[in-house]
């Protein structure tokens, strides 16, 4: 790894985190691998897993976060803006900033305790961000990812028959967890000494949520779509 050292004033944050992540509760999918070398039977019982658990893992997300660090979320655009200033100050202790956190997060191996507590978190505010665009799209709902057939990547990669977004204008998926392991990864970098300006990108969860709305208003699939126009996208 290029950089190797935190910047003091986030290190403090990491720590705090780090602490408040050790009761974290375990993302306990019954089936701990990679659900591409999963039969189709036990991929379906870790979809089943994050459904039934989802309500009650994200009121524990939201209490959480209210216990340790007097932050309030909600399904609004304020309680997103909250959840998006946390992450911009925190989401780089997410993570523990080694080359095996994205292995560990596509097989759930290591457990996801001390060092990787912070995968649970993760899977959570994915799931929060997903919970609000489903809010704010009702026609968008939870799904098992399948892979793209004109992307031969998409079939390889940490997302593959795990929780998505289905109902997007032209079969279009959104995997907003994944997207979210993304972005700690990126926090996590950014609070590296060294790090470029580049690298220092705020807000990406709400870049993250703008731009699955903003696809909503895709129509004829013979028409361009430009996705970097989601910048003004209301929340």
């Amino acid at each position: 790894m290029k950089f190797q050292f935190v910047y003091p004033h986030l290190w403090i944050r990491h720590w705090r985190l780090r602490r408040a992540l050790a009761s974290y509760p375990l993302y306990d999918v019954p089936h701990k691998n990679r659900e591409r070398d999963l039969p189709e039977a036990s991929v379906k019982e870790n979809f089943d897993y994050f459904m039934n658990s989802k309500s009650q893992r994200l009121s524990y997300l939201t209490e959480w976060l209210w216990k340790h660090f007097r932050v309030k979320i909600s399904f609004d655009p304020q309680g997103i803006e909250t959840l998006s200033h946390w992450m911009d100050n925190f989401a780089g202790g997410l993570t523990a900033g080694e080359m095996n956190d994205r292995y560990a997060f596509e097989t759930y191996k290591p457990l996801w305790v001390g060092q990787l507590a912070g995968h649970n978190a993760i899977i959570d505010i994915g799931t929060f961000i997903g919970e609000y665009v489903i809010a704010r799209r009702p026609g968008y709902y939870w799904d098992i990812y399948r892979g793209h057939l004109e992307e031969e990547a998409t079939f390889c990669g940490p997302g593959y028959l795990r929780p998505t977004i289905s109902g997007l204008p032209r079969g279009w998926k959104a995997g907003v967890i994944t997207n979210t392991f993304r972005a700690a990864m990126d926090y996590r970098k950014a609070s590296l000494i060294g790090a470029t300006k580049s690298d220092k990108v705020p807000g990406r969860i709400i870049i993250i949520i703008k731009s699955v709305l903003y696809m909503a208003r895709a129509s004829d699939e013979t028409l361009p779509f430009v996705f970097g126009d989601s910048a003004d996208e209301p929340l």
